[in-house]
């Protein structure tokens, strides 16, 4: 994908941020979902238990948000297959945390993996526009008892790098705060309702 439509994607994403935080009352949260997933109809967001969260917390539904708890690139194959079947027009990729750990923070076999994956989907939806999220920050807590993940940071170079070829990478977090002290974490997962910030036009 063309910088212009890199921008374009970056442009929404502060729009749908900026509709969320003003979204104080009780009405006024439930309209801002509604025109959520009105935003998301027609796209599927594959990825590991941080995907499931969007489900749990109510943003998004099932029918857009396709899951599996512990997943990595190695199990990318069968949510895809599932993501065929809702014939979506954009495909959210979101892989690499527990990737971390199955690479043992080597991003050279990890980008290898990612670009088969990508292959792989394009051969099942040749029609569908596929975008790659980055590895979300890990606390550094959780980094002290795992070191593999202290590598997200070369993770998300790496694919910024070498996946962007032809598709969108969003640096974007799906959970994120504007102000770290907000975001507080179970293990190495945000246990905040958080806000999705990526989608594309």
């Amino acid at each position: 994908m063309e910088n212009g439509s890199v921008a374009r994607v970056d442009s929404k994403i502060s729009k749908i941020d900026a509709q969320l935080k003003t979204a104080n009352s009780a009405s006024s949260r439930k309209a801002a979902k509604a025109a959520l997933r009105r935003k998301f109809q027609g796209t599927a967001i594959i990825g590991d238990s941080i995907t499931e969260g969007l489900v749990s917390y109510d943003v998004l539904g099932t029918d857009i948000v396709i899951f599996k708890r512990g997943v990595g690139l190695s199990g990318a194959h069968s949510l895809l297959n599932r993501a065929k079947g809702l014939h979506p027009k954009i495909v959210f990729l979101s892989f690499g945390t527990n990737d971390l750990i199955t690479y043992r923070g080597h991003p050279a076999p990890f980008i290898k993996k990612y670009k088969s994956v990508i292959n792989y989907s394009r051969k099942i939806m040749p029609h569908t526009r596929i975008c790659i999220n980055c590895v979300l920050p890990i606390k550094n807590y959780a980094i002290k008892r795992q070191h593999s993940l202290g590598a997200y940071g070369a993770f998300n170079t790496a694919m910024k790098k070498n996946v962007q070829t032809g598709k969108a990478y969003l640096h974007r977090q799906f959970f994120h705060s504007e102000r770290t002290s907000e975001v507080r974490c179970r293990r190495r997962h945000p246990s905040g309702a958080g806000v999705l910030s990526a989608v594309a036009d």
